[in-house]
C-alpha cells in the first residue's frame, strides 16, 4: 500500500513540477510576433500559390474540352467520309 501511495505522489510532483516548468518555456511576445509574421507571410504565399495553382487547373479543363472537340470533330469526318458513296 505504500509503494501505491508513493506512484501517485510521485504523479502529483511531477504534474506540479511540469506546471511551474511552463512559463519558462514560453516564448516572449516580440519571438511570437515575428513567429506570428512569418507564419502569416507564409500564409499569404500559399493562398496565390493555391490561387496560380487554380488558374492552371482551369486553362488545363478548357483545354481538355478544346481537345475532346476536335477529336469528336475529327471522328465525325472520318465517318462521313467513310458513308460517302463513290
Amino acid at each position: 500500500m505504500a509503494r501505491q501511495q508513493s506512484r501517485r505522489g510521485g504523479v502529483k510532483a511531477d504534474a506540479a513540477s511540469a506546471a511551474t516548468a511552463e512559463p519558462a518555456r514560453q516564448p516572449s511576445r516580440a519571438a511570437s510576433g515575428g513567429r506570428i509574421a512569418k507564419l502569416e507571410s507564409e500564409r499569404a504565399q500559399l493562398k496565390t500559390e493555391l490561387a496560380a495553382a487554380n488558374a492552371r487547373i482551369t486553362e488545363l479543363e478548357r483545354r481538355q474540352i478544346d481537345l475532346s472537340n476536335r477529336i469528336a470533330w475529327a471522328i465525325d469526318t472520318l465517318h462521313n467520309l467513310l458513308e460517302e458513296p463513290e
